[in-house]
């Protein structure tokens, strides 16, 4: 069924339907109430009707007098009853076809009567008459066929599943571009950490070579950002003293005295001193906002300690990617790694007192 057949059937529906309920009210009234009779009664039940004679009596006496109709005084009694009874006349029969005209137009709800319209305009009632017993309406005819046409029902039905499967498809497409979104961005992110490890890997080779070469330093130790490194001695444990500072401001203190007790309003330098079950776990510190520090406490060969501080800022990606995350590397085997290479520079260091500098 075409949307342009249901929305014609709907517009005969708004067209038609209000006629028909006058037709089939007057058809139902005609039986009390012939039509004959009503339109006789109709001039002497109107207001205007009165006022009508009024307004036209004066007119039909003066066209009396002026015609030379009547050869008596117009102030006579019998030129005033003759005027009388004919603007009475006239009153009718303008009111009687006037209101006829009413009786025969649908439109006019108050004084349409079937009976004048059957008299007036045949064929046309011929037409509906038929239907007029029966209660018919287009708009019942459009629900029969519309709306609780089974064929309909069904087709609901099927529209239903079909808006419902194309929710669900919907839906799909987009968890699916969602997921797809995620995993293109997971992917960048796989290959940006691969290429930071291929370039630390590049960078510990190039260690190795610096170790043949006897170049090994501790700027080699520059990996992911600037850092410093103190060392206290484990013998007296009173003071941590700077012993390197590469690629930062050098703002860090020269010298840090260890408290008696090292609390967690400490700085990570400190922090970094208190027992802990693997010692490879860092302590962390924002002096300041998009800046980090994380403090590394390593043992050494010569019965020292070593505290390793990165200075990164929060856009720096390889500090963050090795030092903070566990994606692909472990953060533990990179501390590893830097301890390693500390040892390495110790040892080529050779014999030197606690707090010397490594540069």
């Amino acid at each position: 069924m075409s949307s342009n057949f249901k929305q014609n059937l709907l517009n005969l529906s708004g067209d038609f339907d209000e006629f028909f309920n006058i037709l089939q009210k007057s058809y139902s009234d005609e039986k009390l109430a012939p039509w004959l009779p009503t339109l006789l009664i109709a001039p002497f039940t109107k207001k205007n009707f009165w006022s009508l004679i009024k307004s036209l009596f004066p007119f039909i006496l003066g066209i009396f007098i002026n015609l030379g109709l009547i050869f008596l005084p117009e102030t006579s009694m019998m030129v005033k009853v003759i005027s009388g009874i004919s603007t009475l006349l006239v009153a009718l029969l303008l009111t009687y076809v006037l209101h006829f005209f009413k009786m025969i137009n649908p439109k006019d709800a108050t004084n349409f009567h079937i009976g004048a319209y059957r008299v007036a305009k045949k064929q046309e009632y011929e037409l509906f008459v038929k239907y007029l017993p029966y209660n018919f309406s287009f708009n019942g005819l459009y629900d029969e066929v519309v709306t609780h046409n089974p064929s309909r029902q069904e087709l609901l039905i099927k529209e239903q599943q079909v808006s419902l499967q194309k929710e669900q498809h919907e839906k799909y497409v987009k968890e699916a571009e969602k997921n797809y979104m995620e995993l293109k961005q997971e992917f960048k992110d796989l290959q940006e950490q691969n290429l930071l490890v291929v370039e630390l890997f590049k960078e510990i080779v190039t260690v190795f070579y610096q170790f043949l070469n006897g170049y090994f330093h501790v700027y080699s130790l520059k990996f992911f950002s600037g850092f410093t490194i103190y060392e206290v001695d484990n013998a007296t444990r009173n003071d941590l003293y700077k012993i390197a500072d590469i690629g930062t401001s050098g703002h860090s203190p020269e010298k840090i005295p260890i408290p008696q007790e090292i609390t967690e309003s400490s700085y990570a330098v400190l922090r970094a001193l208190k027992p802990r079950e693997d010692r490879y776990e860092p302590e962390f510190d924002t002096p300041y906002k998009n800046r980090f520090i994380v403090s590394l406490s390593m043992k050494m060969n010569n019965n020292n300690t070593w505290v390793f501080n990165f200075h990164a800022d929060e856009d720096n990606t390889k500090a963050l990617f090795f030092l903070l995350t566990d994606s692909i590397m472990e953060t533990r085997e990179v501390y590893r790694l830097i301890h390693s290479l500390c040892l390495n520079l110790e040892q080529r260091k050779g014999q030197r007192i606690c707090g010397e500098k490594l540069h």
